[in-house]
């Protein structure tokens, strides 16, 4: 999955079922035909329908929490709706604008390309061809796009539940105590609860709770939303895109970052360590300033991957070594897994560890992290860019090493455990 697609995905909090290997890959449930139960409820969902599609502009701030077995993630977003189809939102990580008929993505880490496509029939139709992202969308868009009662059910689900019926209407206190109509819609694998403000007609919130397809009946997993949405005739600064000097691509492939290159290094005959050499030595802190040594890990397989806040395919491959730490934590405690900041350029030596505590926890990711403030371990395995990931036997020696990223890491850092534990 292309990075754009896994952030966008990750804004909806609908792409944290990777520790399930994601069975459907980020598409969308099979969603099937809907039918409403409830003639007050449709009614309900109807003017809410029109609020969004007569309403000259509309700003909202989404507060999202995915609630998992494995730990929860938020993440605090930006929608903006202006006249004419114009829209931003930021999707933190990409920004995705669409005016004058086009629409324009761009990556936080790439600043030298953006893609630009034409909008030929609908918003909704362009970015499925784009992202590929069928239902799993804000629901802005498609509720400001004239439809019906089906579509809007499934776009309130995110594309998330199978065959959704709108069956009740309750009214309710949020959390604020204000009264809420709640549209409940049931699904063969969940429910969903959307909270909308009487007389305005405008969602407040949004509670998904569903299995995915892989995962035991007993573990379930929720989506948490909360908005704060604001109609008014302008905006206060109108949605506007420039391209500046950056080149325009056309798919997302090409909106991928390049691939990251070491730092200009002195000319060397020094060969460096391969598979059955024994791995350099390290002493290395963590951002909290606890010392980790590789040779107090001896009698374990150990895992390092080099890496940088900078680096588009290193960010990239971060949920996939997210996942294998997470299994590995199921193996008893033969395994050890660090990720190594090197090379980084987004903060000075002197504010780095706490940056980098700070940049991790935003991220959600609990693999422990080592500090290589000024390259010198990266630097004995003369690596020519990063990521790069090594994998240590327990007798200390290297095992493997990949260069650069792989949508199957997690497959071969597993197999690569296993012949390491042979």
């Amino acid at each position: 999955m292309t990075r754009v697609l896994s952030i966008f995905l990750l804004a909806l909090l609908a792409i944290s079922i990777t520790s399930y290997s994601l069975v459907t890959a980020g598409q969308p449930a099979d969603t099937g035909s809907q039918t409403s139960t409830n003639p007050e409820a449709a009614a309900i969902l109807e003017k809410t329908a029109l609020t969004y599609q007569q309403a000259p502009t509309i700003t909202d701030t989404l507060t999202l929490e995915f609630i998992s077995p494995f730990g929860n993630e938020k993440e605090t977003l930006e929608m903006i709706m202006g006249k004419e189809g114009s829209s931003r939102f930021n999707a933190g990580g990409a920004v995705l604008t669409t005016l004058d008929n086009q629409l324009y993505i761009e990556m936080e880490e790439v600043e030298d390309k953006y893609l630009q496509k034409e909008i030929k029939t609908s918003v909704v139709a362009t970015m499925t061809d784009v992202l590929g992202a069928n239902g799993s969308m804000p629901f802005h868009y498609l509720m400001r796009t004239p439809g019906n009662e089906d579509q809007y059910i499934d776009c309130l689900c995110l594309g998330m539940l199978q065959d959704p019926v709108l069956s009740e209407v309750k009214s309710v206190q949020n959390s604020d105590n204000q009264t809420m109509h709640e549209l409940v819609i049931n699904a063969s694998d969940g429910v969903a609860k959307v909270h909308i403000s009487p007389g305005q007609f405008l969602i407040r919130g949004l509670d998904i709770t569903f299995k995915p397809p892989a995962a035991p009946d007993s573990e379930k997993f929720t989506i948490k939303a909360a908005f704060n949405p604001q109609i008014a005739d302008e905006l206060d600064n109108p949605i506007t895109f420039s391209p500046g000097k950056r080149m325009r691509v056309h798919t997302l492939d090409d909106l991928e970052p390049a691939m990251e290159e070491a730092p200009p290094a002195e000319t060397t005959s020094r060969s460096f360590p391969k598979a059955g050499d024994v791995a350099p030595e390290f002493t290395l802190k963590t951002p909290s300033g606890e010392v980790v040594k590789l040779s107090d890990l001896k009698g374990s397989v150990v895992v390092i991957d080099f890496w940088a806040t900078w680096c588009g395919w290193c960010i990239k491959g971060m949920p996939l070594l997210q996942n294998f730490y997470n299994w590995s934590l199921t193996q008893d405690d033969s395994i050890k897994v660090f990720a190594i900041n090197s090379w980084e350029r987004k903060f000075s030596v002197e504010e780095r560890p706490q940056k980098i505590a700070e940049y991790w926890k935003n991220k959600g990711w609990t693999i422990p992290v080592l500090l290589d403030l000024d390259g010198s371990y990266i630097g004995k395995y003369g690596f020519g860019g990063i990521p790069a990931t090594v994998i240590i036997g327990p007798d200390g020696r290297i095992v493997k090493i990949h260069n650069g990223y792989s949508p199957q890491m997690e497959s071969m850092l597993k197999n690569d455990v296993a012949k390491a534990l042979e």
